[in-house]
Parts: structure tokens; sequence; C-alpha cells
């Protein structure tokens, strides 16, 4: 009786071993099988996730473009029609680049961040659109399709040196002007060049209108104009309101940002970049890669001038 119930437990203890044995190659089996399985719902998460990028770029560049294709460019003078238009593509284009970063940015984008910063050492003294379109502009030129219109970050470059010109320039003026003149003695300052120089009508609507109203927006191309203008003597002389944001320049800009060098580049990024942009043009990356150092160029130019 002792040896068969000796023999009964070896043999117990043999199948608890093997048993035991079994148990470890499932668990092996089944830990391969989870990382297949996770590994398969990545794969998928990926693949949806690309699909849905495709889409919105899809969506991206076929609203754009039907957008360029209504859209006639008036000249940059003052009367152009370009404004709405242009505000309508920066509207499609945020669109778009709210559904590329939902709840966080991704290595890339924090990469492309980066990218910026290190080419532009006046970075911190950005204003904070300023430090969105860019980034966004680096983006867009790495993820859209190679053989595609580049149109969205060419606009995306060109939106921040307006940014910046329109805040630390323009708005400047227009709060300093204010500080100065208060309702009717504002008007009653302004009402001279209303008679007389129909060039500068939008100039003086921007002036006279108060923030988040219609006319609050002095878009690239106007901007470019007046500083073109204060170059003139001739207009000088015959508009109290350029004399005036003349003699207002230095109090926030070391070397006159009218100067001609400056003026004629950012008509080069307008007439080469922005406005073709807006048209139905089709603009390869390469000239996106020109645009971006021609912002990067006039931005670094203009925050080297600024004082503040």
């Amino acid at each position: 009786i002792k040896k068969e119930s000796e023999a009964k437990i070896a043999f117990m203890a043999q199948e608890k071993s093997e048993i035991k044995t079994e148990l470890n190659e499932l668990e092996v089996k089944l830990k391969k099988f989870e990382k297949t399985t996770e590994l398969s719902q990545k794969t998928i998460v990926l693949f949806s996730e690309a699909i849905r990028r495709d889409d919105k770029i899809e969506f991206l560049l076929s609203g754009i473009n039907q957008l360029k294709n209504e859209f006639v460019m008036g000249s940059d003078e003052p009367g152009s029609s370009d404004t709405e238009h242009l505000t309508a593509i920066y509207d499609l284009i945020d669109k778009a680049l709210a559904g590329f970063v939902q709840n966080s940015k991704d290595n890339q984008q924090i990469n492309d961040e980066e990218s910026v910063k290190s080419s532009l050492p006046a970075w911190d003294k950005l204003e904070n659109n300023s430090k969105t379109f860019l980034p966004d502009a680096e983006f867009l030129l790495r993820i859209l399709p190679p053989n595609t219109d580049f149109s969205p970050a060419i606009l995306q470059y060109c939106r921040a040196v307006e940014y910046e010109l329109l805040i630390k320039l323009f708005k400047a003026y227009k709060k300093d002007l204010r500080s100065r003149h208060s309702g009717s003695s504002l008007s009653i300052f302004l009402k001279t060049d209303h008679q007389n120089n129909k060039n500068f009508d939008s100039l003086l609507m921007y002036l006279e209108a108060r923030d988040g109203t219609k006319n609050d927006h002095y878009e690239l191309g106007r901007m470019k104009y007046t500083l073109h203008y204060v170059q003139r003597e001739d207009a000088l002389s015959s508009s109290p309101v350029l004399r005036d944001f003349n003699n207002f320049i230095p109090k926030y800009f070391n070397t006159d940002v009218s100067e001609s060098e400056f003026t004629s580049n950012l008509g080069e990024l307008i007439n080469n970049y922005r406005n073709k942009s807006a048209h139905p043009n089709f603009l390869p990356k390469h000239v996106a890669n020109e645009c971006k150092i021609a912002a990067f160029n006039l931005i670094s130019k203009f925050m080297s001038y600024y004082k503040r």
C-alpha cells in the first residue's frame, strides 16, 4: 500500500509539473496574443488616423482651391476687396488645423515649434498669434503631399508677418492716437484727410473703428502701402495723419521701419507669395520654402528695429 501511495504521489507530482509547464506555455502564448492584439489595435488606430488626416488634408486643399477660384484679388491700394476673401481662407485653414490638433501636440508638432524658435532669436517677443501661425506653417509644410499646392503653408507664414506689423506698429499707433484724441477730437483730426486724401480712406476708417468692429482690421497690402507713402514728401505734406504716424514711429522703433529696403522686401513677400497663394495658382513646396525664408528675414529685421 505504501509503495502504491508513493507511486500515486509521484504520478500526481509529474502531472502537476506537466500542467504547470502547459500553463506557462499558455501564459506565454496569451501574452504574445495580447501583444499582437495590442499592435493590431494600434495599427487600426494609426490607419484610421491616417485616413482622417488625409480627409482633413483633402478638406483643406479642396476648400482653399474653391475659394481661390472665386477670388479676384484687387490691388494693394485701399478700396481693394481682398480682405473678406483672405479672411474666408484664413478661417478655413484655422478650422482644418484645429482638426489636426485635438487634445495635445505630438512630438513632430513640438519639433515644428522648436524649429521656428531656433530660426527666430526674437521668438519670445513675438505675438501669441504669430507663435501659432509659424509652427502651423511648418506643420503644413511637413504634412502636405509633395505634389500638391502649398498655398496654405505660404499664407500662414505671411499671416505672421502681417500680425506682427498690425499689432506692434499700426495698433500701437491707433492706441497712441486715441490717447491724444478722443471722441469728436479724433473725428476733427481725421476730417481733413478724409476730404483731401481718398487714397488713405481705409487707414482712416481703421483708425476710427472701435476694436472688434468690421473696419478694425488693416491687412498687409495696406500696411505696406501706408509705409510706402510715409517715405513721400508730397504725401506727408498733404496728410496730417501720415505726418503724425511718421512722428510716432520712433517711439517704438530704433530704425525707420518705413525705410525703402524693408518696404521693398515687404512688397516682394506680398506680390510673390501672399497674393499668388490667394489666387488660383499652383505653388509647389520649393516656393513655400522660399516664402519661409522671406518671412523669417522680414520678421527678424522688423524685430531688430523694435524697441519694446
